[in-house]
Order: C-alpha cells, then structure tokens, then sequence
C-alpha cells in the first residue's frame, strides 16, 4: 500500500479549511517560506488573500499535474489539452482572481498560465475592451482619445468585435 503524504492545513479568507499534501504545498513557494517558520509546522497556514473559490482550482489544477507527473507514458499531450480546458473554464473575473491567488503562492508554473490565458482573451480586442477586462477608467476626453486613435491608427488595425461576458 502506498505511504500516505504528510498533510498541511490551510485556512483561506473566507475560514474554509484544506488538508493538502505537502508535495502540492511545496510547489508554492510562499508556503514554503512560512512552514520554515516555527509554529506553522503544527498549525494551519493562513491565507489572508485566497478564498477557497481560488484555492480549490488551483490544488486540483497541482493533483492532475502530478499525475501527469508520475504517469508512466507521456502524457504532455495530455497535460497541454488539460491547460488550455482549466484556463477556458473560467470567466474573466475568476481568471483574475486565479491569477492574483497564484502570484500570491509564488506558483509561477500556474501564474504563467494564467497570464497567458489572460494575453489570449485580450488579444486583438478593442481599447474599450481591455478596460472594461481590468477594470480600468478612461480619463481621456473624447477629443484626447480621437487624436490618439488618428496618431496611433496602426495600433487599431486588426481588432475583433468585443466580446460580451
């Protein structure tokens, strides 16, 4: 029978509890920072900035990578297919929330990702889009503006009607 893994408590914002195993907390290079720190070893860890809407994802996100991991075929194919799925499956707010969550746990793995997920979504999209996406407020007048799009005009080649979420 396999040798079970050591288990570490996390406590999110919104107080929900995780038991994850230690090889997935490893791979978040915050947590390690504090498990070195005396006390957090018998404790739970807390996660003032993650709610269990962005941890639950990203734990299940670290558990099908490692068994893409240990699989004895490749399974790159396999792992490619399943990120382009996991990024999709989200809605621009929970993508955002995702990313904030994994830079937060130093996961650069699923922070780039996300990242590239988040370039993907954007690309070719109109101004008024990537605003609205980042929540950004347009303080240019509309004269401002004009003169810009005229100045720049190449920038505004190629840009797809937007999306409506």
């Amino acid at each position: 029978m396999a040798e079970q893994s050591k288990k570490v408590i996390l406590k999110t914002n919104d107080d929900n509890i995780f038991e994850i195993e230690q090889d997935i907390v490893k791979q978040f290079r915050t947590l390690n920072a504090m498990m070195e720190e005396e006390g957090f070893a018998e404790s739970s860890i807390p996660l003032p900035n993650i709610g269990s809407s962005e941890l639950t994802p990203i734990i299940d996100y670290c558990r099908k990578h490692s068994e893409f991991r240990t699989s004895d075929r490749d399974r790159s194919g396999d792992a490619k297919a399943f990120d382009e799925a996991f990024v999709k499956g989200f809605n621009s707010d929970e993508l955002k929330g995702l990313m904030l969550a994994a830079n937060y746990l130093d996961f650069k793995e699923l922070l780039d990702l996300l990242c590239q997920g988040t370039a993907d979504r954007i690309k070719n999209k109109s101004v008024k889009y990537v605003r609205d996406f980042f929540g950004i407020n347009n303080d240019y007048t509309p004269e401002e503006e004009n003169a810009l799009r005229e100045k720049h005009a190449w920038a505004y080649e190629g840009v797809d009607a937007d999306d409506d979420e």
